[in-house]
């Protein structure tokens, strides 16, 4: 088996000042170098982490950055030379996530997975896998606003609300549970974004399978690419189906967005979905006793605080 590790958005980069005369530039200052994650005692971090999980490790380093060829400062220079050592050693690509996402064979039951950014601006594992369109599997670690490489030996797998396992049973690939107190926060965070959702929906007739919405509701709340509902999608793979015909266009089929807008089906299964996994919350986390009236009865607001 294989430990393969993601470092997302990390590479270093020069800034420059460019002043302007005109229409031309004038001068440009010496600029400045922003560094990017820290790969000193790579080798290290590797050993370790495969001492951590007993497979073998393979690095992935992602970022539209790693395009460049050219640096000016003395710090850019010596980072690039750094670069071009590892590119012998490690796989690199030049482009975003989603440009790399395009082309990645996903996750298996196999292998272990570990995703890793620099970017501090991910709120909670939601968000930063809700960017990553993955889901929150046992077998998947995140660690976002790292510096160093070695960081990554902290990357952890968490709670996922989305899965029909119990809470207590949910347990990673160490052998570790996944729930910890610290990730209520987290967790009331995305439980909000769907309580609110699910009421929108309803009133919407979406539960009836109107096929026109029959209230005026957030327009957010009808949008299958907002946090909850997209991790349903992402969890139990409810993309549209791909039409059965020779047409290469067509068999592309349509997204889930499009999709959405013209099947009030698809709408009410969605629903159905986000209903279930908001009454599994409830009911471990003892918001509601019971669902005596069905999933569309159930007071939702309840399961807010």
């Amino acid at each position: 088996m294989t430990v393969y590790v993601f470092f997302i958005e990390t590479a270093g980069k020069e800034s420059f000042n460019h002043v302007f005369e005109g229409t031309e530039i004038s001068t440009i200052d010496n600029g400045i170098f922003i560094n990017g994650i820290d790969t000193s005692n790579i080798e290290i971090m590797i050993n370790n982490l495969s001492d951590k999980f007993h497979d073998d490790i393979k690095l992935v380093f992602i970022d539209k950055m790693y395009i460049t060829t050219y640096f000016y400062t003395q710090q850019g220079l010596e980072y690039y030379e750094n670069i071009k050592m590892l590119k012998t050693k490690h796989d690199f690509c030049n482009g975003t996530w989603m440009e790399f996402f395009d082309k990645f064979n996903g996750i298996d039951d196999i292998n272990n997975y570990i995703f890793a950014t620099t970017n501090r601006t991910y709120k909670n594992v939601y968000d930063f896998a809700n960017y990553l369109q993955l889901p929150i599997n046992s077998n998947c670690y995140f660690i976002w606003g790292i510096n160093s490489v070695n960081d990554v030996i902290d990357a952890r797998s968490y709670y996922n609300i989305f899965s029909n396992k119990p809470k207590y049973d949910q347990i990673d690939t160490l052998g570790n549970t996944q729930y910890k107190e610290e990730d209520y926060e987290s967790v009331k965070w995305i439980v909000e974004y769907g309580v609110l959702q699910v009421i929108g929906m309803i009133q919407a007739g979406i539960h009836i399978n109107e096929k026109f919405v029959q209230r005026f509701v957030p327009p957010w709340t009808l949008n299958p690419a907002s946090y909850f509902c997209k991790g349903i999608i992402v969890e139990y793979d409810l993309k549209p189906p791909v039409p059965d015909c020779d047409n290469k266009v067509i068999q592309q089929g349509y997204l889930y967005g499009e999709y959405f807008n013209i099947s009030a089906s698809y709408r009410k299964q969605l629903l159905d979905g986000m209903c279930r996994v908001l009454c599994k919350y409830g009911l471990e986390f003892g918001k509601i006793s019971s669902i005596p009236g069905g999933l569309y009865n159930v007071q939702y607001k309840s399961l807010l605080g």
